[in-house]
């Protein structure tokens, strides 16, 4: 800003000596000439000042609709996540992990008891911990490889017993 002043003072001043040194004074032919022309300069050292405020005009007003957008969406997207997550019970837990024991552990309804606890406090209900009893032949599958494939897919604890 200050190398901007600076040559607004420089113009002013070569024109102000250019209208002093022209033949015929103050009221000669010349002189309306060098007016414009000096005027043109100084709005030729506008320009950049100018060009430069817009520049940051334009890059706040960006940054501030950016802002909007990316809060706007996250809004969105925060209000969709919750509202799955209120939708996802306690059974529901229960069904799945059911299912998926015994597609990857071959683990059947009849050998295991899966007992879900979610955790109330907040805006949604959140599972908080499983725990999953075995019996019969489900006792000879490993309960650190259970363990470890609950808690991978739902980080959450997991307990592996005997009933």
């Amino acid at each position: 800003m200050k190398s901007y002043i600076i040559s607004w003072i420089l113009v002013a001043i070569l024109s102000a000596l250019a209208e002093f040194l022209i033949p015929g004074g103050r009221g000669g032919k010349l002189t309306g000439y060098v007016r414009y022309v000096a005027g043109l300069c100084i709005l030729i050292s506008l320009v950049p000042t100018i060009s430069e405020g817009v520049g940051y005009i334009r890059d706040l007003s960006t940054d501030v609709s950016m802002n909007l957008i990316f809060d706007e969406a996250y809004a969105d997207h925060h209000l969709h996540f919750m509202s799955y997550l209120s939708e996802v019970t306690q059974e529901e837990y229960e069904t799945w992990l059911l299912n998926t024991l015994e597609e990857q552990f071959g683990i059947t309804r009849e050998d295991c008891e899966i007992t879900v606890t979610m955790d109330q406090e907040g805006e949604v209900p959140m599972l908080a911990s499983v725990g999953i009893g075995l019996s019969g032949k489900a006792l000879l599958v490993d309960p650190h490889r259970i363990e470890g494939y609950v808690r991978e897919k739902l980080s959450v604890a997991c307990t592996v017993y005997a009933m």
